[in-house]
């Protein structure tokens, strides 16, 4: 329906079909009493492609589209986008199994169920759509008695469901693992046998939509940067676009693997609201990735090197290895190794792992490891701007192998001391890690989550639990720690109702169908 003011306008655009009649009836509204003058104006416009979808195969590198102009000239501004990533995916697992006395034909004849698994896993926060294209498009005709897909998140909760008609099924997921299970039913064993190993199809929204690179010319899909320019075709006139393959860089940045699809819509039109109407399947087929080196080149030759260094680097980290899981003694490698920063290191580790460490011993080494590493000139380097020395890179190197060293020797104190309960020297360990690492970092959360339970500050410890479980996605093990902090700070009320939230986000099976 459209409503028209005095002198005013209205167009629309309507897609039509060639070699058919047009009809165009227009009717007043019944509940206007006053006759009304109104003057139409149909002209009709064609740019049609030689095909009327398109399916270009990276392999392929380039394919030929030809436009045809059917009534007057046009305006050519060719768009292919693609939106949209396709998975294929098999069945990790399937069953089948007969179903309950509900599911008898009136015949006797039992009704079985096939019920198949499929595991996916989201790069990011996107838009998902499944399914199966073997049985999609078939309902009341289907040869079977039912489809249905649910899907799950790693916890087991149901999220969603699907039947016929994948276009009115979609999901927005965030990133983490899935499950989908996918059921079928017939009264045949033997028919669902042969789907034991049917694809699904996951369709995922991208993010941002990927351009085809379009030429006027042939050699134009070689060239960088030859763009087909703004036409103006002829009536008959054909005109052809030549389609280039998208750089495999390009493709990384999707996260597309070879046996992926890419699908979107190509336009020919400049209009907005002929873009609308007149739009076209567009599917690229990723191929196998490139080999950078070939098979059968020469080998490079190598730079000369005695191998004496690599050989007591590699005996070194074997032995040092060794040492912390406690098959070689520390007193036999002490001589050897002195007071190298390494076999400290791999000392320190060696006492964290024994059931009660000595506090004496373990403050002896880290002071020892501090006295052969300055943290304040760690963090005079950080708080540089810029460095504009000669051996800036290797400066930086040294540093940060420094910090990380540094970062890795109080973790360890801390969590040495947090066994014993030593509070004192905790809050210096706490403080000099609070120097080198920022409030959010995944080591300073974490250490920080146990100091403060250390000092039964439980409020502070929910907060830090809560943004862990923000950043890292549902976790059981976190949520059990909220709950048991809830109680400590005899916040009850808050304990039971996520106690009762955990039998809905964290089932111990999957929901049956």
């Amino acid at each position: 329906m459209v409503t028209l003011e005095p002198n005013g306008s209205h167009s629309c655009v309507i897609t039509v079909m060639e070699n058919r009649t047009l009809e165009v009836c227009l009717t007043q509204l019944w509940s206007e009493l006053i006759s009304a003058h109104v003057s139409v104006k149909v002209t009709f416009h064609s740019l049609q492609p030689s095909v009327p979808a398109i399916t270009l195969h990276s392999c392929a590198g380039w394919t030929r589209l030809e436009v045809l102009s059917g009534f007057g000239q046009e305006q050519i501004n060719p768009d292919f986008k693609l939106t949209h990533h396709i998975i294929p995916k098999r069945p990790v697992d399937f069953v089948i199994r007969p179903l309950g006395v509900r599911d008898i034909l009136p015949n006797g004849a039992q009704i079985f169920e096939l019920v198949l698994t499929y595991n996916f896993h989201c790069l990011h926060n996107t838009e998902v759509r499944p399914s199966v294209p073997l049985i999609s498009d078939l309902l009341y005709e289907s040869p079977y008695g039912g489809q249905l897909w649910m899907l799950y998140d790693q916890n087991k909760q149901f999220l969603c469901a699907g039947d016929a008609y994948p276009k009115q099924y979609s999901s927005k997921l965030e990133k983490g693992d899935y499950v989908i299970k996918l059921q079928i039913r017939h009264s045949d064993k033997a028919q669902l046998e042969t789907l034991k190993d049917i694809s699904i199809l996951l369709e995922f929204k991208l993010s941002a939509a990927l351009s085809l690179d379009v030429s006027h010319i042939r050699v134009g899909t070689f060239v960088s940067g030859c763009k087909f320019p703004p036409k103006t075709s002829r009536p008959g006139k054909m005109i052809p676009l030549y389609l280039s393959a998208m750089s495999e860089e390009k493709l990384s940045k999707v996260g597309a693997h070879p046996g992926d699809i890419l699908s979107g819509r190509f336009t020919l039109c400049k209009l907005d609201d002929v873009k609308k109407k007149a739009s076209y399947p567009l599917q690229y087929i990723i191929g196998p990735k490139a080999v950078k080196a070939a098979k059968g080149s020469a080998p490079q030759p190598l730079p000369y090197c005695d191998g004496t260094s690599d050989y007591t680097r590699a005996l070194k980290e074997f032995k040092l290895n060794w040492m912390k899981a406690g098959a070689i003694p520390l007193n036999e490698l002490e001589p050897q190794f002195g007071e190298e920063i390494d076999f400290l290191m791999a000392k320190l580790k060696f006492l964290e792992g024994k059931s009660e460490p000595v506090c004496t011993d373990v403050t002896e080494l880290v002071s020892l490891i501090r006295s052969k590493l300055d943290i304040t000139q760690v963090l005079v380097h950080a708080g540089m701007k810029c460095d504009l020395s000669a051996h800036a890179s290797e400066t930086n190197c040294e540093m940060e192998k420094s910090k990380n060293t540094l970062v890795e020797c109080l973790l360890l104190e801390g969590s040495i001391l947090l066994r014993q309960g030593s509070s004192d020297k905790l809050s210096e360990v706490y403080i000099d890690l609070h120097k080198l690492l920022d409030h959010k970092d995944a080591k300073m959360r974490s250490f920080r989550t146990k100091y403060v339970l250390q000092h039964k500050h439980y409020a502070t410890a929910v907060k830090l639990l809560e943004e862990e479980l923000a950043e890292k996605g549902p976790s059981k093990a976190i949520e059990n720690d909220i709950i048991k902090h809830y109680q400590s700070l005899g916040w009850n009320h808050c304990a039971e109702n996520r106690q009762r939230w955990m039998l809905r986000r964290y089932p111990e099976k999957y929901q049956l169908f």
